[in-house]
């Protein structure tokens, strides 16, 4: 269970745990050091966990219990969200500062055996610069690699939500509207 709460006078992001066989959660740990928004945690193989969060303006992401936290972002970066595609990988998103606008941002990480996670890669979603802000993504992955992402997004001057594939997650089909 993570989550954000201003116990100590400003937020911060916490993390609880419980054992399948436990009457309870354990003692809350923090994910953070500084001020923390929107933690999201993703199940793995073997009990493992992984966490992302943003804190202070970066969004950051680190396996459960063991291991370094790894800044996902370069820029400014907020609303970041976790996709499993199998016990070892996973797929991370995030909005961050492109120029005026932030754009949606898809990395790849493995667990290892040990427990350490390791950035394969980090791409934008569009190529090309945002025209207007893109936010709040969403992501759907599947065993086989490939990944769907959903965010709002907001070209058209007005909140749309759009969505894209990818067959890989590196490269991704054009955007395309989910509603009217």
């Amino acid at each position: 269970l993570a989550w954000e709460d201003d116990r100590e006078g400003e937020p911060r992001c916490w993390l609880a745990v419980r054992e399948v066989d436990a009457a309870g959660f354990a003692a809350p740990q923090a994910l953070s050091a500084g001020e923390c928004y929107e933690p999201v945690v993703q199940g793995m193989s073997a009990g493992r966990f992984v966490a992302a969060w943003e804190e202070n303006g970066a969004v950051w992401i680190k396996p459960v219990g063991k291991g370094a936290a790894i800044r996902l972002s370069r820029e400014e970066a907020a609303h970041a969200t976790l996709a499993r595609m199998d016990g070892r990988t996973l797929y991370a998103a995030w909005a961050e500062q492109a120029g005026e606008y932030k754009r949606v941002m898809v990395a790849r990480l493995v667990l290892s055996g040990e427990g350490e996670l390791k950035l394969e890669y980090a791409v934008p979603l569009e190529n090309r610069r945002p025209a207007d802000d893109q936010a709040y993504p969403a992501l759907a992955a599947n065993a086989d690699g490939s990944v769907t992402a959903v965010w709002e997004d907001r070209r058209a001057k007005h909140t749309a939500m759009l969505a894209a594939h990818s067959a890989d997650g590196k490269k991704f089909s054009p955007p395309f509207r989910l509603i009217d």
